[in-house]
């Protein structure tokens, strides 16, 4: 068994408590003892484990950790994708956002001309406000599911745009010279980014090298600006 396929059996076998035993993934890989081993010491030099004699400790930021290594060692995605909860998909984009200075808010709720919606996760830098939707897919990633990912994701943050003043007291507003909305689809597999439309659609393990290059100057993005903004939104 490959060391990718190893991953993706721990991540299994830690869903549930974030602890496990060595000789359960041994079992359940059927893979030898020696391997499974030296497995669990590179991924503890890694930081990605914590290791007291056979038993396997991880903190939810190592199963995301694992989970980038399982797919940069060649692991499915769709698999590795199968192995996370949607939380742990958020928390790793929140996680992503707040490093590169982003404040951040998970499932923001808002309502425009009598309907709901909700964003999985905004984050705040100014000028930018990027409204991120996490799609947790197992099956499949046909271009027809993602196009229309993108419409919808693009509806919302349109939505907010017209609303956006009535949002500010509630989300502790600070004077920014002006607002922009980005509307972005973040999927769990390692796709190449592109646009649809000016909305990017990324891989959440490349979004930290898309951060570094989103400007609101650039053209080709679709980013919508709040009418008649003097201030903007600061996510606590």
């Amino acid at each position: 068994m490959t060391n990718a396929a190893l991953h993706v059996c721990l991540l299994h076998e830690t869903r549930q408590n974030h602890l496990c035993n060595a000789s359960e993934i041994v079992a359940r890989s059927k893979t030898c003892w020696s391997i499974v081993e030296e497995s669990l010491h590179n991924l503890e030099e890694a930081g990605a484990v914590t290791l007291a004699g056979e038993e396997i400790h991880v903190t939810p930021g190592q199963r995301l950790q694992i989970a980038q290594l399982a797919i940069t060692k060649g692991a499915d995605p769709e698999r590795v994708a199968r192995e996370l909860r949607w939380q742990e998909f958020e928390s790793l984009t929140s996680q992503i956002l707040s490093r590169e200075g982003y404040a951040t808010a998970n499932h923001f709720v808002f309502k425009h001309s009598g309907h709901k919606y909700e964003i999985d996760v905004l984050g705040a830098k100014e000028p930018i406000v990027l409204c991120v939707d996490c799609k947790h897919w197992h099956h499949g990633w046909a271009p027809s599911k993602i196009a229309a990912a993108v419409r919808n994701q693009l509806l919302r943050a349109q939505s907010l745009s017209e609303v956006f003043e009535l949002y500010e007291r509630k989300h502790h507003i600070v004077g920014w010279q002006s607002v922009q909305l980005l509307p972005i689809v973040l999927t769990l597999a390692d796709l190449s980014s592109k646009l649809i439309d000016g909305v990017p659609v990324v891989s959440a393990f490349r979004l930290r090298d898309f951060l570094c290059q989103v400007s609101p100057w650039i053209e080709r993005l679709r980013f919508i600006d709040v009418p008649s903004c003097s201030q903007a939104l600061l996510l606590s």
